[in-house]
């Protein structure tokens, strides 16, 4: 449903005092023009209320000039004020004629925004729920290394639920670049040589300069790629994750 309403924000650069005037007509310090591409000639603008037209060389001898004040940084015309809206959007200071004090606030655009925003945090929460016990360890040494080893599961749970909710973007740049680090360094080890798939590619061997043993062996039901990267990011693999990191980057 279009909206009945116009909506100007001033913008950041003018930290919303409580009361911004802008200029409704000429003078000495600043023109209040517009380029008429029909004409192709410059305009002069003025706000009259008593006025059908924004332009000076149509208001007749009894223009009354009126002013706009922004109130918290925003200014609202109702749509029975055509001229006046008119007048806002061919103002130099609206950025889209390339000023820099105000403009007008999309609806649309703020409504998708708002329903990014929502939907964003909704995919964090469910993310969080869902992380699997390895994964949630992972997550929670980026944001609470120095405790988390002596957190309860349901500690952990709890306040990675709060995290997510509380920093949807943080939370979820935290878990994809776990993911995909970790899954990277996996295949560049493999690649490296530096661990080895054996028995069908359910064992992974250590092939460290010292170290041969079995790394590793994946549960029927686990994808061994997965499994792998899980264990990585746990407590039991670091060690094991800490020298593919120094193998893979001595070079």
């Amino acid at each position: 449903m279009k909206s009945n309403v116009k909506v100007y924000r001033l913008t950041p650069k003018q930290k919303s005092p409580p009361t911004f005037a802008i200029a409704t007509k000429s003078s000495r310090s600043k023109d209040l023009t517009w380029y008429d591409p029909k004409k192709k000639e410059r305009r002069e603008i003025r706000q009259c209320d008593n006025q059908k037209s924004i332009f000076v060389d149509e208001q007749d001898k009894n223009a009354r000039l009126s002013h706009i004040l922004f109130e918290k940084g925003v200014y609202t015309i109702h749509n029975e004020y055509p001229a006046k809206q008119e007048f806002m959007a061919h103002h130099p200071d609206n950025i889209a004629n390339g000023g820099s004090y105000f403009y007008e606030v999309d609806h649309s655009k703020a409504a998708q925004a708002e329903l990014d925003e929502l939907e964003f945090n909704f995919l964090a929460e469910k993310t969080s729920r869902e992380l699997g016990v390895e994964e949630m360890l992972a997550v929670m040494r980026k944001i609470k290394p120095d405790v988390v080893d002596i957190m309860e599961p349901t500690e952990i749970k709890r306040d990675l639920l709060l995290f997510a909710s509380n920093n949807p973007k943080e939370f979820m740049r935290i878990a994809n670049s776990i993911e995909t680090t970790n899954s990277d360094m996996v295949e560049r080890a493999i690649e490296a040589g530096i661990i080895r798939w054996k028995n069908n590619k359910t064992e992974v061997f250590r092939n460290f300069p010292d170290d041969k043993k079995m790394m590793l062996r994946a549960e029927p039901e686990q994808d061994p790629e997965e499994a792998l990267t899980f264990y990585l990011m746990s407590k039991e693999g670091m060690e094991d994750f800490n020298m593919i990191e120094y193998l893979l980057n001595k070079d």
